[in-house]
């Protein structure tokens, strides 16, 4: 600190001066061969994949959505309580979003399209909201132009809800139809549950009420359908390869 090298942007969280930043990024892409800067690239989603998965569990008890992620090699952190947990995602807001942004190559979108998912609550947090929109949009066009309908049906999910919450009725309905779309084109249990349970909730803010039982009715079947295999399958994957440490308000985690 005392030299300059460090600065301090909020309480008890350090980062670089730009300036070392820049060279530290300039020696790595001089000695390090692209396969290893892609697999630092990759603990690092895996990193922030697992431990939003961890913050989205414990804000939404009962949401079987953790157990349909991509696998990760390396562990995230674990939280006790869910303020702690949403005070770390709004803290790493805008690192694990650029994260998310530089991970649109094949081997990285379906994880990043995961971490886009259960980062959902950056979209409603105001001060990072639009570097969200932006990152998604980005991620959307790179999964639509490798044709992969699960990745762009699950980072078009959240958009429904953003608009919803915005008031903009007729968007959301345009957002949710799109994800019929790539449903029609995959077998996902996320997108499947979402978009019946997003289409009922429209259906009763314009008071088209006789389409919600049948939104409930379709979501319920289609959603037990998937649960049995698709719940084993996903949790036998996801088996962190060393216990994952605990995220304290008080201390920037270590990666």
């Amino acid at each position: 600190m005392d030299a300059s090298l460090l600065q301090s942007p909020a309480p008890d969280r350090y980062q670089y001066h730009d300036l070392v930043r820049l060279y530290a990024r300039s020696c790595a892409e001089r000695d390090e061969s692209p396969e290893q800067q892609d697999a630092a690239r990759s603990r690092l989603l895996d990193f922030y994949l697992a431990t939003t998965a961890a913050v989205y569990a414990i804000q939404r008890p009962g949401d079987t959505t953790p157990d349909h992620l991509e696998p990760t090699r390396w562990p995230g952190l674990r939280f006790d309580h869910p303020e702690p947990a949403l005070q770390w995602l709004f803290t790493e807001a805008r690192s694990l979003l650029a994260c998310a942004d530089v991970s649109a190559h094949a081997s990285a979108l379906r994880r990043a399209a995961d971490l886009m998912l259960v980062a959902k609550d950056l979209a409603e947090s105001g001060s990072d909201a639009r570097q969200y929109m932006q990152v998604n949009a980005r991620l959307v066009a790179a999964a639509e132009a490798k044709g992969d309908a699960r990745s762009v049906g699950r980072l078009r999910c959240p958009m429904v809800n953003i608009h919803i919450m915005a008031g903009q009725l007729q968007e959301a309905e345009q957002a949710a139809h799109a994800i019929r779309d790539q449903q029609l084109r995959c077998s996902d249990p996320v997108i499947t549950a979402r978009v019946h349970n997003d289409s009922g909730i429209l259906a009763c803010m314009q008071h088209r009420h006789t389409d919600t039982p049948a939104q409930r009715t379709t979501c319920s079947r289609r959603s037990t359908r998937f649960a049995a295999t698709e719940t084993r399958t996903a949790r036998r994957a996801r088996s962190p390869t060393s216990p994952a440490p605990t995220w304290t308000p008080d201390a920037s985690p270590k990666r």
